[in-house]
């Protein structure tokens, strides 16, 4: 089986007997948690930007891909707000993976919508994967880069990530307060 596979029959069996208690904070418009996460989205779009900037590629890709992870996470505890226990999730293809599992338990079908932003997501992974985890090693498909090819493809996953970033945060957003100003 696949690595993915892998990964949502693990979720689904932790799912089956939830172990951990809600591990995210709840929050909202105007509690202490709620106000805490505006605080640290504030740090993390400046610090974003000044890496943009500064062409720090890494911390711009790792920001972003802890912000669209919190996104999702968000849409999972919107999914399951009334369970004693949540699924805790380390990672950005986890939360994918709960997030599959959570909407499959409350019967909500993959619409062309949600499927493009998984695409999307996939992508934005191997991006992130190929600039932060693969920037010095060699393989058959990427010995003929250089350094500065490699650190242009990390830029271009960097500016993906927050082009991601909006695509997830309006979906989810949509999802948990449905649609505004008729949209």
């Amino acid at each position: 089986m696949n690595k993915k596979g892998d990964t949502t029959e693990r979720l689904i069996k932790e799912r089956a007997e939830p172990s951990a208690r809600k591990v995210r904070v709840i929050g909202g418009k105007g509690s202490e948690a709620g106000l805490v996460r505006h605080a640290l989205y504030k740090v993390a779009w400046e610090r974003y930007n000044s890496a943009i900037a500064a062409e720090f590629y890494f911390e711009a890709i790792t920001l972003v891909d802890s912000m669209i992870t919190d996104r999702i996470e968000a849409y999972i505890q919107h999914l399951l707000h009334f369970e004693e226990k949540h699924q805790k999730v380390m990672s950005l293809g986890e939360a994918v993976s709960a997030m599959d599992v959570a909407r499959n338990e409350r019967r909500i079908k993959s619409d062309v919508e949600y499927k493009n932003i998984k695409s999307a997501i996939i992508k934005f992974v191997e991006g992130r994967n190929k600039a932060v985890h693969n920037f010095v090693i060699l393989h058959n498909d990427n010995a003929e880069m250089t350094a500065e090819d490699r650190i242009s493809k990390a830029a271009e996953t960097a500016r993906y990530g927050r082009e991601l970033f909006n695509l997830v945060n309006a979906y989810t957003r949509k999802q948990m307060y449905g649609a505004k100003n008729g949209e």
